[in-house]
């Protein structure tokens, strides 16, 4: 299947750019093979009042999703300000590598907040009803990796060391 393309008309009912707009800045700045490795995460483009822009770290979104289109892969939210912003769901998926939460999430009425964690990885924060259900709800663990690291062995050892005690204790017969 080829890409879907609107005609003017179509792409403001869903909310995307109708004229042609200049890529990005993380787009327009990249390089085939760059020297330095690109920073980990996301490299994702919302479109926000109409125009592309890259989902940079510090920047979030807050609003209510106000339309979703599943066959295009897209969620409409509006802001408190009015503006709409389109997210898409597939790639924040893959990239929170947790598409049903990022489907549940993305439901018409739902109160979000969008942003990036400083290692680009994304970050989708609930309000309201959406919270409640997201919280009683496991999903993936997203720590930067060395703390992943220590926490695990923080952890790990204390059980490790009830294991060891445990088995010294039995083997000694006491």
């Amino acid at each position: 299947m080829g890409p879907v393309v609107f005609d003017r008309d179509a792409a403001r009912r869903h909310g995307l750019p109708s004229a042609t707009t200049p890529p990005p800045p993380h787009v327009r700045a990249r390089r085939k093979f760059p020297r330095d490795p690109a920073p980990a995460g996301a490299r994702i483009t919302l479109v926000v009042g109409g125009e592309p822009v890259a989902l940079d770290p510090g920047t979030q979104h807050e609003g209510t999703i106000v339309a979703r289109h599943d066959a295009l892969g897209l969620a409409t939210m509006r802001r408190k300000d009015g503006v709409d912003v389109v997210l898409p769901i597939a790639e924040l998926g893959v990239e929170l590598r947790d598409p049903k939460r990022v489907d549940e999430l993305f439901q018409v009425g739902n109160a979000l907040t969008v942003g990036l964690h400083r290692d680009r990885h994304p970050r989708l924060v609930p309000h309201g009803d959406a919270a409640v259900g997201d919280t009683l709800r496991w999903h993936a663990f997203h720590l930067p990796r060395p703390v992943n690291w220590l926490t695990t062995v923080a952890l790990g050892l204390p059980v490790l060391l009830g294991a060891a005690w445990w088995y010294r204790r039995a083997e000694r017969g006491g």
